[in-house]
């Protein structure tokens, strides 16, 4: 029987795929600034945020292990995850008010993002061909 892979690790990776990758993963070290820095919002206790955000960040890994492997339908999810994100921009816009380090991280969080899921856009297929 013959073993089906995603993605044949001799073909090279198209850059776009590549690039977003590197994008996703630094967005997860500002995710645990966030973590630790973060204030929890909409009332919710500071454990629910650790572990709402540790299951985000755990999701968001994910992805940037999927899109890094060439995994075309891990692109869909993360773009989702992503447009989830920019429904928090009014959070962002409280941060950075109330906190301008912490409001200038989550901005430049939701920005790479961004810049990472346009990137996925453009790449069609994760091989270069």
């Amino acid at each position: 029987m013959e073993k089906i892979e995603f993605c044949d690790m001799a073909t090279p990776l198209h850059p776009n795929f590549a690039k977003a990758s590197r994008l996703i993963f630094l967005t997860l070290l500002f995710g645990v600034y966030n973590l630790f820095f973060g204030i929890p919002s909409h009332g919710m206790t500071r454990t629910g945020f650790v572990i709402t955000g540790l299951i985000m960040l755990s999701l968001i890994a994910a992805c940037a292990i999927g899109i890094r492997k060439g995994i075309v339908w891990v692109k869909y999810v993360y773009i989702a995850v992503a447009a989830l994100g920019i429904i928090g921009t009014p959070v962002i816009v409280k941060n950075l008010s109330a906190d301008p380090i912490l409001g200038v991280v989550n901005l430049l969080q939701c920005l790479v993002q961004l810049w990472a899921a346009v990137l996925l856009l453009r790449a069609k297929n994760p091989q270069i061909h």
